[in-house]
């Protein structure tokens, strides 16, 4: 309960009012000091008690035009001029973020140019990022290795982009002014089958007639000779004299054999087999380095392409 109250010293000749009651009742004439009283009573008790004044009905009832009511409370009715001004700059703002009707400027026409600028330049760009792109396509082919290389691509590498030191130039330069190679002739490699080459020397190895190189003369007269004297101990009938008509020594059936066989014509063809087997072999084997290098060439290069 509050039994004192202490009072203005510039309006009240007594400093306060004591000995209050649980109720109390304060009147007098307008300006003698009620509402003084009142604010003192509320200044020094108000973290105690809940007090609330009644200065007028101005203090506590306020209009609300947009609701179309009235707000009650001196708390409401304090804030009410607030709540007004605060409408008045709304309806202000949105104004300013509305189209005019005359050629004035306003937030909304400045909005409007703005996106209108950023619209022109995405185009700007969107028309450079093109041309860009196919100035690179025509121009430089053989550094992107792309033909449908486009606007996308050009973009992706836009993001890639970093500045190139001195040497980075050079190099980069460089490879811009190479010149294009002229066509090179396909190069072609035999194909090699050694079953061939070993059948071949086989049938050479197989031959009978390879018993004959064992008869050696010693000169192209010796060996004539004996080709007239084979030709002379031979019957009508194709039988041989089974003695040297010169010397008088046996001649056997395995002599004149040999003698036939060397003689004969598969001899000499058996001698240019072995001639033309012998050439390709050494053919074989100076191209058998080349051979192995690019063995390996076309295994690197089937397994790029799988």
């Amino acid at each position: 309960m509050i039994n004192k109250v202490d009072l203005p010293a510039d309006r009240f000749e007594n400093p306060s009012l004591e000995n209050l009651k649980a109720k109390n009742f304060i009147f007098g004439k307008n300006g003698t000091g009620k509402t003084s009283i009142s604010h003192a009573i509320l200044k020094q008790y108000n973290d105690q008690f809940d007090i609330h004044l009644f200065e007028g009905f101005n203090s506590v009832v306020g209009d609300n035009h947009i609701l179309d009511a009235i707000s009650l409370g001196t708390k409401n009715a304090s804030v009410q001029p607030l709540i007004e001004a605060t409408q008045k700059e709304l309806v202000e703002i949105n104004k300013d973020l509305e189209p005019l009707d005359d050629q004035g400027t306003n937030t909304y026409s400045e909005l409007q140019h703005i996106k209108e600028q950023v619209k022109q330049q995405k185009k700007s760009l969107d028309d450079c990022y093109i041309k860009s792109a196919k100035k690179i396509k025509d121009e430089h082919q053989k550094l992107v290795n792309n033909f449908n290389y486009n606007k996308n691509c050009f973009i992706k590498d836009i993001q890639l982009a970093h500045k190139l030191t001195t040497d980075e130039v050079k190099v980069q330069t460089s490879l811009l002014n190479q010149k294009v190679l002229g066509k090179v002739n396909e190069v072609h490699f035999p194909t090699i089958e050694p079953s061939k080459y070993l059948q071949a020397v086989n049938k050479i190895l197989e031959a009978k007639l390879i018993k004959s190189a064992l008869i050696n003369f010693r000169s192209k007269e010796d060996q004539e000779w004996a080709r007239q004297g084979l030709n002379l101990h031979k019957h009508s009938n194709g039988e041989y004299e089974q003695t040297c008509s010169f010397c008088g020594s046996p001649l056997s059936s395995e002599r004149i054999e040999e003698l036939n066989s060397y003689f004969s014509d598969e001899v000499k063809k058996l001698e240019i087999r072995i001639n033309n087997v012998q050439e390709q072999l050494k053919q074989l084997k100076k191209a058998y380095p080349i051979l192995c290098y690019w063995m390996k060439i076309r295994s690197i290069i089937n397994s790029n392409d799988k």
